[in-house]
């Protein structure tokens, strides 16, 4: 479109949890306290699989171990910045990964469950 500038997608996104889904609005809840931090993931080969409008995580995504609890998690959004940032891609977890971590937990969203479908 005339007037708009090409999207350059960051050399580093960041991963983060989320208690509350985000929608195609923002919100959602983000973990926090207990040591959480959004893990950082360079995109390109041997991280991520691209097939078609899908692209998923190829290895478990390792988050800090925790220092207290910081609820169940139900989905998780990528942003542009290690913290606040643009919202890039969201998605909610399958039930299986879907947990609650607490004390000494390491979070983490297992190989295939971080899947992002491009429109």
């Amino acid at each position: 479109m005339a007037g708009i500038a090409a999207f350059t997608a960051p050399a580093t996104w960041h991963v983060a949890l989320f208690t509350t889904s985000p929608n195609d609005a923002g919100g959602g809840t983000e973990c926090t306290g207990g040591s959480y931090v959004r893990r950082s993931l360079t995109p390109g080969a041997g991280t991520l699989s691209v097939t078609g409008n899908v692209i998923t995580n190829l290895a478990d995504l390792l988050f800090p171990v925790l220092s207290g609890s910081i609820g169940t998690i139900v989905g998780f959004g990528i942003y542009d910045a290690a913290s606040a940032g643009n919202m890039l891609y969201r998605g909610d977890l399958a039930a299986p990964d879907q947990k609650t971590y607490i004390l000494n937990d390491q979070p983490i969203i297992p190989a295939g469950s971080l899947t992002i479908t491009e429109d």
